[in-house]
Formats: structure tokens, sequence, C-alpha cells
């Protein structure tokens, strides 16, 4: 778990320098409370074919509606399938 913008984008670096991995999702379910908060479940998957890594996951993910944006306060998967590295 990591936990401030700064440890998130440093374990994230070589998904963002790197670009060899490719997210999908399919929405599944989505519930909206008028324009305050929304919740989303997708089914997601996470690939990374030079180490023929697959993950795939049930994902739920809340927003809140602040300042004119959607903004995603919590991510939350159930890991369904993982395979390779």
């Amino acid at each position: 778990m990591f936990v401030g913008i700064e440890e998130i984008m440093t374990a994230a670096e070589r998904h963002f320098t790197k670009k060899d991995a490719v997210w999908s999702w399919t929405e599944l379910s989505r519930r909206v409370d008028g324009c305050q908060s929304a919740m989303i479940v997708y089914d997601a998957t996470y690939d990374i074919p030079a180490f023929d890594y697959h993950q795939r996951a049930l994902t739920t993910v809340t927003y809140v509606f602040r300042r004119g944006h959607w903004r995603s306060v919590m991510d939350q998967g159930t890991l369904l399938e993982l395979s390779g590295a």
C-alpha cells in the first residue's frame, strides 16, 4: 500500500515512463447519487506482454463530485486471476 502522491508516483514510475502495460476494463455496474457521489464496478485487466503478466480483478471505484469534476476517492480490487511474472 502506498500513501501520498509522491509514494504512488514513485511506485508507478515504470508504468508511466516505459508504457509497456495495457489496462482495459468493462463497466459492470454504476450507481450515482445525484451529483454528489458515485460508485462504479469494473471487470478490469492489467497486462504487461513483455513479462507475460496478466491480472484480472473486479474493481470498485468510489467518486465524489467536487469543484465541477468527478474525483476518485477509493479504488478497491478483488483479484480474480493472476498469471505470468
